[in-house]
């Protein structure tokens, strides 16, 4: 039976033959079930980064930096002196040190990190427990035949570096988190002085999620963190191995537009 369309012309229907209507039928619904997959799979998580901008003497603080503000201290910053007498020398030091509460641990030995690097990818490089120098400062006089020697020394690795950063490893509610926090801290050995300024710090929300330092704003997807070998870049859009198969379970206009974004 003829149909007419909308313009009054005269249609003749078409129809495939039946075994290759199973065809079709069985291959697009493998492709709507693998594009659903691909979606499920590919949805990137969302891991959020909470920054805490400050701007505080760590002298005048107590020295307790409380990450998350959940009114628990993860970390303490404790400022040591010491002093020595002999007959002939009077030995003078001080340093700061962090020292980690509850289970939690910096990375490395107080490394010095600069920014964007990312924190949690290597978890071992984390010390549990374990306290770590900051920086500190050693001053010496001695009693020479006619003259007083001084001798000076200053030590650990935010020692006048500025801006650099702590990587943190901590818990909360029993689940590891990483975060970091900036420090600026200025040694002067012959002036037997030392200032530590904690200038920001900020944490991932996601339990075991990486973050890099000095992030201190937005949502990061997991997936940025490494892309996929099997997700391609085309014209600055992710295109996915399964996108072909996406395009076929949308029919007609489907391949359509996966003709038009082929080479």
């Amino acid at each position: 039976m003829r149909k007419k369309d909308s313009k009054g012309r005269s249609r003749i229907p078409f129809r495939f033959s039946e075994a290759m209507e199973m065809r079709l039928l069985t291959y697009t619904t493998t492709a709507v079930a693998a594009g659903v997959t691909a979606m499920a799979l590919t949805e990137p998580s969302q891991a959020e980064v909470v920054y805490t901008h400050v701007n505080e003497n760590l002298f005048a603080n107590s020295g307790i930096l409380d990450l998350n503000n959940d009114g628990v201290a993860d970390f303490r910053f404790i400022f040591y002196s010491t002093q020595d007498n002999t007959s002939f020398c009077v030995d003078r030091g001080a340093l700061y040190y962090v020292r980690p509460v509850q289970g939690n641990a910096v990375r490395g030995s107080s490394s010095a990190l600069p920014s964007a690097i990312l924190v949690g990818r290597n978890p071992q490089k984390f010390r549990v427990p374990g306290e770590g120098v900051i920086a500190g400062w050693g001053a010496t006089t001695c009693r020479g035949s006619t003259t007083w020697q001084h001798f000076y020394q200053t030590f650990g690795n935010f020692a006048n570096q500025p801006s650099r950063y702590l990587g943190l490893q901590f818990l909360i509610n029993g689940e590891t988190h990483y975060g970091w926090a900036r420090l600026h801290v200025t040694v002067d050995a012959r002036r037997r002085g030392m200032q530590a300024t904690l200038t920001g710090y900020a944490y991932e929300t996601t339990p075991n999620a990486p973050i890099f330092t000095g992030t201190e704003f937005g949502n990061e997807s997991k997936s940025d963190l490494g892309a996929s070998p099997s997700t391609e870049t085309k014209g600055g859009q992710r295109m996915d191995s399964d996108a072909t198969l996406g395009r076929l379970a949308q029919g007609a206009q489907g391949l359509a537009t996966w003709r038009k974004s082929s080479p």
